[in-house]
């Protein structure tokens, strides 16, 4: 069909893998226009970022149906923003010069382990909902070396692991502190937020 055509138009392969994915339904109902349940794409992305929509997607293995409610994207959007929150603490800890710290092989193994859990769920069967959850988890590790500033080096590769597996996601968090966040020696990591100078302040 559309394979046959458009490789014989274009001399290129059409496709390496075909993926039959499950129904999309709202309020469990098959989402249609003849039904006039429908959400565009675009009505969703005038409040949400296309991250916090594709990893609405990925919590799903493709085969399952998925039921969409802008409830479920909320719920999303938490924990996009705890990924970020992470990479804002991740980049207070850097601003502050302190020292790397070490990183031991059982740290190591540890983050290794979870990067390790995420590509072992794409390989099977493209499982992107246990990809997802491991991606998680590996924050959670890093939130707890955050705790520790002998694990400082440690806190960064987790950073660095996180922000290569989201991309293999199509994932591209990003720390919201500006430089000036960054560099105020004054800010705690335990901080949940960045915080920036007032006026008060500045004056």
């Amino acid at each position: 069909g559309a394979r046959c055509v458009a490789e014989a138009l274009t001399g290129q392969k059409f496709a390496r893998f075909w993926m039959h994915h499950g129904l999309l339904t709202i309020e469990g109902r098959k989402m249609s226009k003849s039904l006039g349940n429908f959400v565009t794409i675009q009505d969703v992305l005038k409040k949400y970022s296309p991250d916090i929509l594709k990893l609405f997607f990925l919590g799903a293995h493709y085969r399952s149906s998925m039921d969409f409610s802008f409830a479920g994207l909320e719920n999303t959007k938490k924990g996009y923003e705890k990924i970020e929150e992470f990479l804002n603490k991740v980049d207070i800890l850097k601003g502050q010069n302190l020292p790397a710290g070490s990183m031991d092989e059982a740290w190591r193994e540890d983050v290794g382990r979870k990067e390790q859990e995420f590509r072992d769920a794409l390989s099977d069967d493209f499982n992107t909902a246990l990809a997802v959850a491991a991606l998680f988890e590996l924050l959670n590790l890093g939130n707890k070396f955050l705790g520790d500033i002998a694990k400082s080096k440690a806190v960064f590769h987790v950073k660095e692991t996180i922000l290569s597996l989201a991309a293999v996601l199509g994932l591209h968090p990003k720390s919201s502190c500006s430089i000036r966040d960054v560099e105020a020696q004054r800010i705690k990591v335990a901080d949940s937020a960045c915080v920036s100078l007032d006026n008060q302040e500045i004056e």
